[in-house]
């Protein structure tokens, strides 16, 4: 019986930077993957900067590094799965921006 050790879990960092010049940040565990062997590291960032017109902009970041087996279809495998979740939370903090943006607005 082979022994699975736990390498290490994902983790996600997001931020936003308001036009007030404040910013937003978060930092969460996704998931967790074990291992018979060193893991690769997997890492998608994706940054989204939104012209709020008057000169004003706001920008979203969402960083994603998640471990996995060092095999190439699995590494591909991780790579999709990784940015579907990055390209879901920058999606989130666009509609949040774009909220706020609006609320100003009004």
């Amino acid at each position: 019986m082979a022994l699975k050790i736990v390498k290490g879990a994902g983790h996600a960092e997001t931020e936003i930077e308001y036009k007030s010049g404040a910013k937003k940040a978060t930092n969460e565990t996704v998931g967790q993957i074990t291992t018979m062997a060193e893991p690769a590291l997997v890492t998608v960032s994706l940054a989204y900067t939104k012209n709020l017109g008057n000169y004003e902009s706001a920008k979203a970041m969402v960083t994603l590094a998640m471990p996995c087996d060092a095999e190439p279809l699995v590494i591909e495998q991780t790579f999709k799965e990784v940015k579907v979740w990055v390209d879901a939370k920058l999606s989130e903090l666009l509609t949040e921006i774009s909220d706020s943006a609006g609320e100003a607005k009004s």
